[in-house]
């Protein structure tokens, strides 16, 4: 009813306009089916699919060319519903973009800029035939001032849209992208982590079966000084085991801290029977350094084992046959508040790492290349897990080292202080389970 009451010419434009859009709807399905029909090789309708497409194009050409070619082809009214009708298209353009995949875009992109020069066209084409209809010079200034502000408004909401529109695009492409970044170096972290690990599982497995094979072929009085080599090795399978689920629980946001009370010393003091019989093998001096005021605290004992357990161990692979290894602990807080600060100190010297290779551990936990001779590649899943329990434990890491001056790490922590109550239950417990 409004269309007919703008006036002939209107209803006329409008009906030109509906079949325009049937024109656009034929030819845009005649693509797709080609498109489809490509992809499975039906030549039938890829055939049927181009013939629609030409048809449809020639169609629009004979539609659209005499009426941009005339400006009597349609009177203001016209021109002005169809600039309406061309915003009412960026509202149902927006949604479409805000549904559609990465995938599909490129062509909304270009089809975007196309709504917006018929926009343009279609609002100067109303306020150039808005002013032929003046016949009065006093009437102009009106027209000038009114015409002048819809047409700002309708370019300026068309432009608006458009380059919001756009903007949406373009986060997504960034976002998609960061996505792929992310994902492709978590892939590829995770696979050299496996790759490493098989190397570090297979040491102790190997302990594990030969001793079992020699145990078996021996008599009975040596079989307690091979069966305590079997479990050192079982407690190295154990410690890489951990490491493997404490990652996949990260991974998943499943991993908590289960704090108890812990003898800060003692786990250090362990480190010599665990690691005695590699360091033997290796013929390393390795020494182990304890000087707190403090030595009970609250922290998660598994983490913390662990943690020393994959420095020591990574130490050993990269020193050299004749090297030394060192683990310190010092306290370097006063124990205010129930709290207290430790600093825990690796140093070996083996074949150390460039400053480019420290920046790479401390960002993404993988090992640089050694700067001598000398197999370091096995080391990273466990420098990798190392990293990971520092950062739940919610301390800090740094690295001193250069090529061929071996490494030391410094490692501070904060934990809350325990009483000896506090261990005497703890121990009790243990002794319990």
């Amino acid at each position: 009813i409004l269309i007919s009451l703008l006036g002939r010419n209107t209803l006329v434009w409008f009906i030109d306009l509906t079949a325009f859009g049937a024109i656009v709807t034929y030819g845009y399905t005649s693509i797709a089916a080609y498109k489809i029909a490509r992809t499975q090789k039906n030549r039938r309708i890829m055939l049927a699919g181009a013939l629609g497409t030409v048809i449809s194009a020639l169609f629009g050409f004979a539609q659209l060319v005499p009426h941009m070619v005339a400006l009597d082809a349609m009177c203001s009214e016209a021109f002005l519903l169809l600039s309406l009708w061309c915003l009412l298209g960026f509202v149902f353009y927006w949604r479409m973009v805000k549904r559609s995949s990465l995938a599909e875009y490129g062509t909304m992109a270009v089809s975007g800029l196309v709504l917006f020069a018929l926009l343009l066209y279609t609002a100067l084409m109303w306020m150039t035939t808005l002013l032929l209809r003046i016949r009065k010079l006093e009437d102009l200034h009106g027209t000038l001032h009114i015409g002048g502000i819809v047409l700002l408004l309708i370019i300026f909401t068309g432009l608006a849209v458009m380059l919001y529109i756009q903007n949406y695009v373009r986060k997504m492409h960034e976002a998609s992208a960061r996505e792929r970044i992310r994902i492709s170096e978590g892939s590829l972290a995770r696979s050299q982590f496996l790759l490493n690990l098989s190397h570090d599982i297979r040491t102790p497995m190997n302990a594990v079966i030969g001793y079992t094979t020699l145990a078996l072929k021996e008599p009975d009085f040596m079989l307690r000084d091979y069966l305590k080599k079997i479990e050192k090795s079982g407690l190295q399978l154990q410690t890489l085991l951990d490491g493997i689920l404490k990652m996949s629980q990260k991974e998943s946001g499943k991993l908590e801290q289960k704090y108890n009370p812990t003898d800060l010393c003692l786990s250090f003091e362990k480190l010599n029977t665990l690691f005695r019989e590699q360091m033997t093998q290796k013929r390393l001096t390795f020494s182990v350094n304890t000087s707190v005021k403090n030595r009970h605290v609250w922290c998660d004992k598994k983490s913390l084992n662990q943690l020393l357990s994959c420095i020591i161990s990574n130490s050993c692979k990269i020193t050299p046959e004749g090297g030394a290894i060192s683990a310190s602990l010092y306290e370097t807080g006063n124990g205010e508040n129930g709290y207290s600060t430790y600093e825990l100190r690796f140093q070996d010297n083996g074949v150390g790492m460039s400053t480019e290779g420290v920046e790479q551990l401390l960002a993404t936990a993988k090992h640089g290349q050694p700067a001598a001779d000398g197999d370091t590649e096995n080391a990273d899943s466990n420098l990798f897990a190392a990293k990971s329990i520092i950062d739940q434990m919610g301390g800090t890491v740094e690295v001193f080292t250069s090529p061929g001056n071996g490494m030391e790490i410094v490692i501070r922590i904060k934990c809350r202080l325990a009483s000896e109550n506090d261990m005497k239950k703890e121990i009790s417990i243990a002794k319990v389970k």
